[in-house]
């Protein structure tokens, strides 16, 4: 069986240094696009269930914007 892909965004779609939410099969997904590099992370913090889409990126890191955990990118 061949894997079955489906885009979740476009390159070109996705600013850089932003976080940008997506989802996929019902999961909230966060993207995060620096340069040539992209990262994709469960959407969602643990601590608190906040949308990681609605964070933002400081240097290496991304941060959930409800309590500041962080996720290095």
């Amino acid at each position: 069986m061949e894997p079955h892909h489906i885009p979740i965004a476009r390159w070109s779609e996705i600013p850089d240094s932003t976080p940008t939410g997506a989802e996929a099969d019902g999961i909230d997904l966060v993207v995060v696009r620096r340069g040539s590099e992209v990262s994709v992370f469960e959407g969602r913090c643990p601590h608190r269930g906040a949308l990681l889409a609605d964070g933002r990126v400081e240097g290496e890191n991304l941060i959930c914007g409800v309590h500041g955990w962080d996720y290095r990118l």
